[in-house]
């Protein structure tokens, strides 16, 4: 017998865990839509011990927090679609999910001053957040930076002013 053989290098394995009845039924609701995010009110019933999985546009599933609120930042101006999907603690699956859909819009040149302003913020995840929707706008943004926000601009990248 190979090493490879007796490691199962390249055999796949399955793990089948039997669903824990009853599953959770999921609930969603669209709470706002501001600039590029969104806030979501995420439910399941029952409520005891579950928790969340979504994903927006079809992307990849992403973990969220227990319940209550999920906020979903740096969207693309245009229609979206939030699929949410409960788990009860063992592990079973609301087979249908929920999903909500909602449309973003936003003057670019007012969220570039937005999110300019908060990078200069004393927290951590709010210059994170305005960082990530900077990325997303990309240089066909940059066109819409008005002179006010030149400085800010120069400011946060450590530069001097004229």
């Amino acid at each position: 017998m190979s090493k490879s053989e007796f490691f199962g290098v390249g055999r796949v394995e399955h793990v089948f865990i039997h669903p824990r009845l009853p599953a959770p039924r999921t609930t969603a609701r669209l709470l706002e839509v501001r600039d590029d995010s969104a806030r979501i009110a995420l439910g399941a019933e029952p409520a005891e011990g579950a928790w969340f999985t979504w994903r927006v546009d079809e992307g990849a599933w992403q973990l969220a927090r227990d319940g209550g609120e999920l906020r979903v930042q740096a969207l693309a101006a245009g229609e979206h679609r939030l699929e949410v999907r409960a788990w009860n603690a063992d592990l079973t699956p609301d087979p249908a999910g929920a999903s909500v859909s909602f449309r973003v819009e936003f003057e670019t040149a007012a969220l570039l001053h937005k999110l300019l302003a908060q990078l200069a913020a004393d927290d951590l995840d709010q210059r994170e957040a305005a960082a990530r929707s900077l990325v997303r706008l990309g240089s066909p943004a940059l066109p819409a930076i008005e002179p006010r926000d030149a400085k800010l601009l120069r400011d946060c990248a450590g530069g001097s002013t004229p």
